[in-house]
């Protein structure tokens, strides 16, 4: 390598380097990362001892997720799905092998006996149980804990250890080892276990399943267990038992019936014999009232044919006004003889104020009339009543101690003929969609929490700034361990294809004198920038004009080993410094127009250095000898060693590595290039993924969600 000399006098490119027998020039892997080609961070060179965590960037401006965010991340994962969906039902497969046959047993009851009215009483006083209720009845007579105690303590049951349901149907690795071990040691005794008969109690009721036909009076009964013979004895034992306990709530309920009926009887033989009483004591008062009523329809017939001092007139009008005196003598007596009476007629004594004489004696006479009549109703209806309970008496008398069947059994509990459980289809559809869901589930987590941005419509959207190139990922051809100059070794065409269209497009961004310096940075260390650098220097070398790569990267540049120079070569340091001039640090590489100046030898701060006076100097010198210069800088968020040389520049390019770096540490690159009035041009995104088996432009993105075009997709 030498240094170039003035425009006047640049040598023939075409004379042979001084480094020409170095072969080609190559990148290693082990100080550049994968397409990107730079050290990989956790160098000791930025900072204190390493770049350091990145702080969360807050207020970043981060666009919500939309359809195709959604889209992409299925795509990109469906594997997950797949592989979920396959585990769930092949774990569903294994279940069913695994799980015991279920059987069911099965009968049918019909309840044949409502439960009788305790006697035909008032309307209001009526007990009716209709068929839904006894129904109702049944199904929790049949849930009770009592009646399945009673099937456990069955003799049907006792020392039957088939009861107990088989709880799985496959041999664990160790048990036999455990059976050997325990036939080799006799004195050690291996008990089985015993269930109590409240456990067991509880396990039948889990077994029995009671259900109503709907406007029937059938009950079905199931039970289900492993065993089918065991099912039906369960059946068999709880309807034994419900008949048992019907036929004593029968029983009671007839005795308690018979109570009833002699105890009405008593009440309304005491209610018949008060009512007869008071009608009694009106019948003196109801007798004055009919001689009342006679005399004084022959006072009226008399008025109308004789005078009024005629002898017989006379005599009857006294005679009616005896009578009406008599009357209220006796009606006087009675409301005095019962305070029931008295009660009855001061509740009535409204209707009577105000008058006198035979106008309150009519007024009487009228009371007395509709008492006599309530009364007398009331005793035919006690009566009637009274006469109701002597029948019911005898005939609960004749029925007293027959035991009557609440229900009939239509199907006795069958013999499973086989198994109702479990459903291979059922439990690989279960299991199937459950994998499926849980996969899908997981896709989306993994969408939320992924920190770095995959697609390249994303990265447009939420840097806000135009994707102006893709770089795929190194392909599976390049030697492990190196990523080469692809425009010089023409091993990988597609990655050789992304930097010409990487320079194409930076050329259209104006002519060589507006756009001379072009700085390639990154947020983090490990995304790319030094081999995007070093081959976007190649492509504008190979187009004819005279480039130049600087590496900036004064803590921890790789350039120097792409093309065969030591860490302590004089470089960039050196110049800043003074230490050496420009044309001592300026190599000319194999590749025709391409020259090269190192980062020169370690500074106590770069920062301080690269803020200096000096660099504007150096800078305008190299933009006065050549016609492009590429600087490869320091990362953006470990250091601000770039922010000086940025603001300089004609043109600065961010270099992002898709999925690997966050997307906050981007966000917080941009906004110290903001800053500092050092807006980027645009976005390289780095390592996208290839499609397998893809040729030509294969490895090209889609802007809008990383969607697929000529094959290619974003996704991993």
């Amino acid at each position: 390598m030498h240094s170039p000399e003035p425009p006047s006098e640049r040598p023939d490119h075409s004379a042979p380097s001084r480094r020409e027998a170095r072969g080609p020039v190559s990148v290693d892997d082990s100080a550049l990362s994968g397409a990107g080609g730079q050290a990989s961070g956790g160098g000791g060179d930025y900072g204190y001892g390493g770049y350091g965590p990145v702080e969360s960037e807050e207020g970043s401006s981060i666009a919500s997720k939309t359809f195709a965010d959604y889209l992409n991340w299925l795509k990109r994962y469906s594997w997950i799905a797949v592989l979920t969906t396959v585990t769930g039902t092949l774990y569903g497969l294994y279940l069913f092998t695994i799980t015991p046959k279920t059987y069911q047993s099965w009968a049918s009851i019909q309840i044949s006996r409502v439960k009788q009215e305790a006697a035909d009483v008032a309307e209001q006083e009526r007990i009716r149980l209709g068929v839904s209720a006894e129904l109702q009845s049944t199904l929790e007579k049949l849930r009770m804990p009592r009646i399945y105690q009673n099937v456990a303590a069955n003799q049907l049951f006792a020392n039957r250890p088939e009861v107990i349901p088989v709880a799985r149907q496959f041999v664990m690795p160790w048990e036999p080892f455990v059976a050997k071990k325990a036939e080799e040691e006799p004195s050690s005794t291996v008990e089985s276990p015993q269930v109590p008969a409240g456990a067991l109690a509880g396990m039948m009721a889990g077994w029995v399943t009671v259900s109503v036909r709907e406007n029937t009076n059938l009950v079905d009964i199931y039970a289900s267990h492993t065993n089918p013979e065991v099912a039906r004895d369960v059946l068999v034992t709880l309807l034994i038992e419900y008949e048992k306990l019907t036929a004593e709530s029968i029983a009671g309920s007839e005795e308690n019936t018979l109570n009833y009926i002699v105890e009405k009887c008593r009440e309304m033989q005491e209610s018949l014999f008060k009512i007869e009483g008071s009608l009694a004591r009106y019948q003196g008062c109801i007798d004055l009232s009919k001689k009342i009523e006679a005399t004084n329809l022959t006072v009226i017939e008399m008025e109308k044919r004789y005078l009024p001092k005629w002898p017989d007139l006379i005599e009857a009008k006294e005679l009616l006004s005896l009578l009406r005196k008599r009357f209220s003598d006796e009606l006087a007596q009675v409301i005095n003889g019962s305070a029931e009476e008295q009660r009855f007629w001061k509740e009535n004594s409204a209707m009577m104020s105000g008058l006198q004489g035979d106008a309150l004696t009519d007024a009487q006479l009228k009371v007395v009339a509709t008492r006599a009549s309530v009364l007398s109703k009331a005793i035919e209806t006690e009566q009637g009543i009274l006469d109701n309970l002597n029948i019911k008496l005898k005939e609960a008398n004749v029925s007293r101690g027959i035991a009557t069947k609440q229900f009939e059994i239509i199907q006795p509990p069958t013999l499973p003929g086989g198994p109702i459980a479990p459903s291979q289809k059922e439990m690989l559809i279960k299991f199937g969609l459950g994998g499926f869901l849980l996969g899908i589930s997981c896709i989306f987590l993994i969408g939320f929490l992924d920190p770095s941005i995959r697609t390249v419509g994303e990265l447009e959207r939420d840097a806000r700034l135009p994707v102006i190139g893709a770089v795929p990922t190194a392909s599976s051809k390049a030697p492990a361990g190196a990523r080469e100059l692809v425009l010089v070794t023409r091993k990988d065409p597609h990655a050789a294809e992304a930097i010409r269209t990487l320079r194409t497009g930076l050329s259209l961004l104006g002519d060589s004198e507006e756009r001379r310096i072009f700085v390639l940075t990154s947020s983090l260390p490990g995304e790319g920038k030094s081999w995007v650098s070093a081959n976007l220097a190649v492509g504008f070398a190979q187009q004819g004009e005279r480039t130049v790569l600087v590496d900036a990267d004064l803590r921890k540049g790789v350039l120097h080993t792409t093309f065969g120079l030591s860490r302590d070569s004089p470089g960039v340091t050196n110049v800043l410094s003074k230490a050496a001039s420009l044309s001592s640090v300026v190599h000319q590489t194999e590749v025709e127009n391409l020259w090269f100046v190192p980062a020169g030898g370690k500074s106590a701060n770069p920062a301080e250095l690269l803020g200096g006076r000096n660099l504007a100097g150096f800078m305008n010198d190299l933009a006065k000898d050549f016609d492009r210069v590429i600087i490869d800088s320091a990362p953006l968020v470990p250091v601000s060693d770039t922010l000086p040389i940025a603001k300089r520049a004609q043109t600065v390019i961010m270099i992002y590595r898709m999925g690997k770096t966050p997307r906050k540490a981007l966000f917080r690159a941009l906004r110290n290039l903001r800053s500092n009035q050092a807006e980027p041009v645009g976005i390289v995104a780095n390592q996208l993924p290839r499609v397998a088996g893809r040729s030509g432009y294969g490895y090209y993105y889609g802007y809008h969600g990383g969607g697929a075009i000529d094959g290619y997709v974003t996704n991993d």
